[in-house]
């Protein structure tokens, strides 16, 4: 619980004193030290990972054959191995939904061994704790194969979990929803099977109660529907279909459709998908910011906003391509001032505030005040319609904004 809430510190704690308390039972060790193990990978804290991941599997091969808890403890050993292997050689590209790729073949064959092992313990399951078990071999093996870019082995696999999975361990079926959702972000014209996963996994987060899942089915579903919107721009841009519909449906003597009404259509479309892409970005921000704030160590609230940041980048993108870019600068700056408005504010215990910045009028009333201009920027790490950094500069002063 400690963990969840973003106390790191303390669980450690609270684990180390279990590991001596445990200090005669091998299966208890093996599960402390595994438990060590996995936060401080989750910490990105590798070499006192390693250590512990070592300590667990000594502990492990110490248990009993005949213990029924004992593939239980390699299951877990499996994991945090996998876990290791894949924080060492993870490599994170320009992408606007963080794709991973496993830098190093040789390491993430191992990794697939290790998780094929995991996988095999418990596909004869019989219980729900084995099927449970089943289905996270599945989830962390067929994100291995999706780093790996060997997209039907991880679709094939996925699938095994999603079926295995959805009568009854639902927080298994959310998280393999959403590594599907990410997948078909990689698959030419995928984004309408990546919403419809999302969706599937925002339900089960909303009914488990898991904001942070459904912050990032929201930002996930306002990317993917803005690149569907892109994609039609262009399918539209090359193939009039309304005026082609006319051409043919008059050669063949058929009565004529009205190509300003199918225009009028398109834009009333348009206009409706943009409304429901501001309101999810808008909402994924609310929720994680709420999340946020409730951490109660400032350096885990700097841990959180690096996470969650991908969430105010991607709306600024969506801004600033659809020419929006005063309030494109807003977020820009709500992006940038959280983690010092944060720092201060807990420092001082002052009430935390809202996520409130100034906005472009405001701004410019400052420059009319002090007489001066404003250069104000952001580094946007993804962009909407090519990989890449990118930088983004406004300038303001009393009368103006202008965008470079």
């Amino acid at each position: 619980q400690e963990f969840l809430t973003g106390n790191y510190e303390a669980s450690i704690k609270i684990l180390e004193d279990s590991v001596l308390r445990y200090s005669q039972n091998h299966l208890h060790k093996a599960y402390y030290f595994g438990e060590l193990a996995r936060f401080h990978i989750v910490m990105g804290k590798c070499n006192k990972g390693q250590k512990f991941v070592e300590k667990e599997e000594a502990y492990v091969n110490k248990i009993h054959k005949e213990n029924t808890e004992r593939k239980f403890s390699y299951a877990s050993l499996y994991f945090n191995k996998s876990q290791l292997y894949q924080k060492k050689v993870w490599c994170t590209e320009n992408s606007p939904y963080t794709s991973r790729t496993l830098k190093d073949d040789a390491q993430a064959k191992e990794i697939v061994e290790i998780l094929n092992k995991w996988k095999l313990l418990f596909t004869n399951y019989s219980t729900l704790k084995e099927k449970r078990e089943f289905c996270r071999a599945c989830s962390n093996l067929g994100n291995v194969y999706a780093a790996q870019c060997q997209y039907d082995e991880a679709i094939k696999v996925y699938k095994e979990g999603l079926e295995a999975s959805k009568e009854d361990i639902f927080d298994i079926f959310m998280e393999l929803s959403i590594d599907i959702g990410d997948l078909y972000q990689h698959i030419p014209y995928g984004y309408r099977g990546a919403i419809k996963h999302y969706e599937e996994a925002e339900f089960f987060a909303r009914f488990l109660k898991v904001p942070h899942a459904v912050a990032t089915c929201l930002m996930n579903k306002g990317f993917c529907r803005y690149r569907l919107l892109l994609e039609s721009r262009e399918f539209e841009k090359h193939f009039n279909i309304a005026a082609l519909a006319d051409k043919l449906n008059a050669e063949r003597g058929y009565s004529t459709s009205n190509v300003a009404d199918s225009e009028r259509r398109t834009i009333e479309e348009e206009k409706q998908a943009k409304i429901l892409i501001e309101e999810e970005f808008r909402e994924a921000i609310r929720v994680f910011s709420e999340i946020e704030w409730n951490l109660k160590d400032i350096e885990n609230q700097v841990f959180y906003f690096n996470v969650h940041d991908l969430a105010y980048t991607l709306f600024e993108n969506f801004l600033y391509a659809e020419n929006r870019t005063k309030e494109a600068l807003e977020i820009a700056q709500l992006r940038r001032a959280r983690v010092l408005r944060a720092f201060i504010e807990k420092k001082y215990s002052l009430i935390p505030s809202q996520d409130k910045v100034l906005t472009v009028e405001e701004i410019k009333n400052l420059a009319k005040q002090f007489n001066t201009t404003f250069i104000l920027y952001s580094l946007a790490s993804c962009q909407l319609k090519a990989p890449g950094p990118n930088i983004r500069i406004w300038v303001i002063s009393s009368k103006d904004v202008a965008t470079i």
